[in-house]
């Protein structure tokens, strides 16, 4: 995903309760200790892992899949594919050839890249100034 920190922000305002999911899990803290705890460069560099990771639910928002898939169910449907594939045979009463297993995390033409979100820059400093201020208030 391009953009940096502008780019963390404007995924943030599309997919926040993903993003704090994966905040939460995998970091074991939430978006609100942006600026106080952890640094804002920090959290869009920990984004930019969450983004590539095709487990995560940030992944997941990003290319607009229905859950996260792990690199396991991947490997699992290829192998049921080709399992399916090696046992089918022409003729024989067996019909036509195996459907391959469905892949919701790929396109029509099998690209699972997502797009990034873009964002005005009204909108960054307008997000930029609700992490400053989250940062400067008194913790809860």
């Amino acid at each position: 995903m391009d953009g940096g920190i502008r780019g963390f922000l404007g995924v943030v305002a599309a997919h926040r309760g993903a993003v704090e999911y994966d905040f939460r899990t995998r970091f074991g803290f939430g978006l609100t200790e942006i600026g106080r705890s952890v640094t804002i460069t920090e959290a869009a560099r920990l984004f930019g892992v969450l983004a590539q990771d095709t487990g995560s639910w940030t992944c997941a928002a990003l290319n607009g899949w229905d859950a996260p898939v792990s690199r396991e169910s991947v490997l699992l449907a290829d192998v049921f594919d080709a399992l399916a594939a090696g046992n089918w045979q022409r003729g024989g009463g067996r019909g036509q050839r195996p459907k391959p297993w469905p892949r919701w995390w790929t396109g029509p033409s099998g690209e699972t890249k997502g797009k990034g979100v873009a964002v005005s820059k009204d909108h960054f400093h307008a997000l930029w100034a609700e992490v400053r201020e989250a940062a400067s208030s008194p913790r809860a």
